[in-house]
């Protein structure tokens, strides 16, 4: 609920104000030139983009140009929908809920109450029409009725009723529609025009398009824009339904459907929100028979440019709603997340690179990515061995900063190598906000293993082993292996011994990018954890998580079991680099920071077994 609130109710919210707002200061400005009709029926842009991802295929080149002078407040809503990092979520049910967690948990509260609220007062009035209704018996009302149906064109059923909850005319029910009149009767001329009034709300549909207006509000409802939205339709309903059948009548008939209108003045101030009353308060009368009375018929030239306005505006909203949720649309979690942040593979390997031992100078340099996210740490430990007399004694560099992991990015770092180097070796890691490894490397030379002693030896030349991978969450509470990885053909991954039901937890911050039955490995899922790195889980007897979702460390996302070809209850373990398969124990697992369900578990020390030719914890 979270990410989809993040990713879609958000992005979409601010698309609909900003058309909003747009059409809001349109139809002041073209208030003399655009009737009544046009400004109530253009609210259907905007609400079509409260609900509606609706995007022009720009291509992506033209995107990511403009994206970047976009607010950063819109690019935080655009990228909401990543994995979710240990710092700012965990999957804990005892941990507090972080600020996005508390927002989604009020925005479904918030729409929950509403929808609840406005179902229960339709439910009421509902009820009590049928206690009070009755159906009309007189035979001319009913035949006029009967004509007004056929000058308009009317196939649908729809019953017309007296009664006195009714203090004007007016049309309710969606799917059974029924027209109210009061009791007070009304002199036949002034029924034609209700009629036709009425009939006309009908055939426009007019009760669904304010039924989007009030689903606009339930879903935004933290939106004023929203609510200003619903409070324009249900203004300009009455007015531009009037214009309809205004416009091609004379002066006569125009006042005669203006005295229908006093007469008919309702004697309450609202009336329920999914009807359309004919006539209310006096305000509401003075207005709409002034717009009747002054409506013109549309020249070609207006027509044109009220669809042309149209257009204009839906255009506007569609480049809107294309730089706030395309870009997220297009990026997976793992590609959002390096827009966002760079590849600490890429920064891994640009440390590497920085990392000189310069014989000619007698200097250590250290340069550091200039390029690193919010909250992450380096954390750099260059160490060796130097000849010193008639010995060699070990040397430590940057002590300080090695302690505190206190690496500026951007800057170098210079020291003495002090006497003649025989080896060294530099262990290096890149640390997220929650202390975890996102990447890790070392550079190790030995002089008794080289050829000759190059000038300048280390970065990018010198022999570097990087692993970009997090450390493992636990799959399980308590980790027996079973079967070992590359057992037999086929066998990537390492089997662990489960009891039936028991839950599985994802093994790092991802998304699911496959979930369900997959032939031998039966109930099966997948992570993407960014920067090609991916976890599998099979044999599953039951699957908690869908494709798409985002997950974190120690969340449940199954339960163990013996689908598809397993011997017996056990887990399916694989972790995969780029594609290719990796033993998991390359990898250390660590527990999850407040993961209660799991037991602190280290790297598994797995020795062999003879007897039985399987690994078991030591």
């Amino acid at each position: 609920m979270t990410a989809f609130f993040f990713s879609r109710v958000l992005p979409l919210s601010l698309t609909g104000a900003a058309v909003s707002a747009l059409i809001l200061a349109v139809s002041f400005l073209t208030r003399r030139q655009f009737g009544s009709r046009w400004r109530y029926y253009i609210w259907l842009v905007a609400l079509a983009l409260f609900f509606l991802p609706v995007t022009l295929p720009f291509p992506a080149g033209a995107l990511s140009g403009v994206s970047e002078a976009i607010s950063p407040a819109a690019a935080a809503v655009r990228f909401a929908a990543g994995p979710p990092t240990a710092a700012a979520e965990t999957a804990a049910a005892s941990a507090p809920l972080s600020w996005r967690e508390l927002a989604a948990l009020a925005w479904t509260c918030g729409a929950a109450a509403l929808l609840l609220q406005r179902a229960w007062a339709a439910l009421r009035f509902h009820r009590a029409l049928r206690r009070t209704s009755r159906p009309v018996a007189d035979r001319e009302t009913l035949a006029l009725f009967a004509a007004c149906k056929e000058e308009l064109r009317v196939r649908r059923a729809v019953r017309l009723e007296r009664c006195p909850l009714a203090g004007t005319p007016m049309l309710v029910g969606l799917l059974r529609p029924r027209v109210l009149l009061p009791d007070a009767p009304a002199d036949p001329d002034a029924l034609r025009f209700i009629l036709l009034h009425e009939l006309t709300h009908l055939k426009s549909g007019d009760l669904f398009y304010k039924l989007a207006g009030l689903a606009a509000c339930v879903v935004h409802w933290f939106n004023p824009f929203a609510w200003l939205a619903l409070h324009r339709i249900n203004a300009l309903c009455e007015p531009a339904c009037d214009e309809r059948l205004a416009r091609p009548m004379d002066a006569d008939e125009r006042r005669g459907y203006g005295r229908a209108i006093l007469g008919a003045m309702g004697t309450v101030r609202a009336a329920p929100p999914l009807s359309t009353p004919f006539s209310l308060h006096k305000e509401d009368v003075k207005r709409r028979l002034t717009l009747m009375m002054n409506c013109k018929k549309s020249t070609r030239v207006l027509l044109a440019a009220a669809v042309c306005s149209a257009v204009l505006l839906g255009f506007v909203g569609m480049s809107i709603s294309t730089f706030l949720i395309a870009p997220a649309e297009a990026a997976s979690p793992s590609e959002s997340s390096r827009l966002l942040a760079p590849s600490p593979e890429r920064l891994a390997k640009e440390l590497a690179g920085g990392v000189v031992f310069d014989f000619e100078s007698g200097e250590l340099r250290i340069a550091i990515p200039d390029e690193l996210p919010d909250g992450w740490a380096w954390s750099i430990h260059p160490a060796g061995r130097a000849a010193m007399g008639d010995g060699a004694m070990s040397v430590h560099w940057f002590e300080a900063e090695s302690a505190a992991n206190d690496w500026r990015p951007g800057g170098t770092y210079t020291a003495p190598i002090g006497g003649e180097l025989l080896s060294y070796d530099v262990e290096f890691a890149l640390l997220d906000g929650a202390g975890r490894e996102r990447a890790a490397g070392n550079l190790s030379w030995d002089a008794g293993e080289a050829a000759s002693a190059p000038a300048v030896i280390g970065g990018a030349d010198g022999p570097t082993s990087i692993i970009v991978a997090p450390r493992l969450t636990p799959p399980l509470a308590g980790l027996t292996v079973a079967a070992p990885f590359d057992k037999g053909p086929g066998h990537k991954g390492v089997d662990y011994r489960a009891e039936p039901g028991e839950a599985v937890f994802a093994a790092a911050d991802g998304n699911v990018s496959e979930a369900g039955w997959d032939g031998a490995y039966g109930y099966r899922v997948v992570l993407d954890h960014g920067d090609g790195f991916q976890t599998l889980y099979a044999h599953c007897k039951e699957l908690a998580v869908a494709a798409g979702d985002a997950v974190a460390a120690g969340q449940r996302i199954a339960s163990a079991g013996s689908t598809g070809n397993a011997a017996g209850p056990c887990l399916h373990f694989e972790v995969r680099l780029n594609g290719e398969p990796v033993e998991p124990p390359a990898f250390s697992f660590e527990e999850a920071e407040g993961s209660a369900p799991q037991p602190g578990a280290g790297t598994p020390n797995l020795v062999k077994d003879e007897s039985s030719s399987t690994l078991i914890e030591d």
